[in-house]
């Protein structure tokens, strides 16, 4: 029995990373890019956010993705100083999943203002 529903002996049960990243119990306007949320990200957030799933058949690029994800990011943002462009809107950031996540506006405007050093 799961949350009182009976499932046979031998299904596969499993709980997509869409979804939990979505519960607007640990992540309030789940649907809303707020990075700020993660400045004091709770046990829970840390526990429900696996974009790269967990167990046995998690993504096997997992840890090159995160190095290069960090050295990109890095170096974006010690050359740039980034903004999202006022062109951007809610609907083009929801993400759909097709096998892979996809944001449904298929690009991310930003403006890139070289930083002086």
């Amino acid at each position: 029995m799961i949350g009182g529903v009976y499932v046979p002996a031998g299904v596969v049960v499993s709980n997509p990373p869409y979804t939990t990243h979505r519960d607007p119990a640990v992540f309030p306007e789940p649907n809303q890019f707020i990075p700020e949320r993660w400045e004091s990200a709770t046990a829970e957030m840390k526990a429900m956010y696996r974009p790269f799933h967990i167990g046995p058949r998690n993504c096997v690029g997992m840890h090159l993705a995160r190095v290069q994800m960090l050295l990109t990011i890095c170096a974006l943002y010690r050359k740039f100083d980034l903004t999202l462009d006022p062109q951007m809107t809610d609907e083009m950031m929801y993400m759909r999943d097709q096998g892979l996540m996809d944001a449904s506006g298929k690009k991310l405007l930003m403006h890139a203002v070289p930083r002086q050093i």
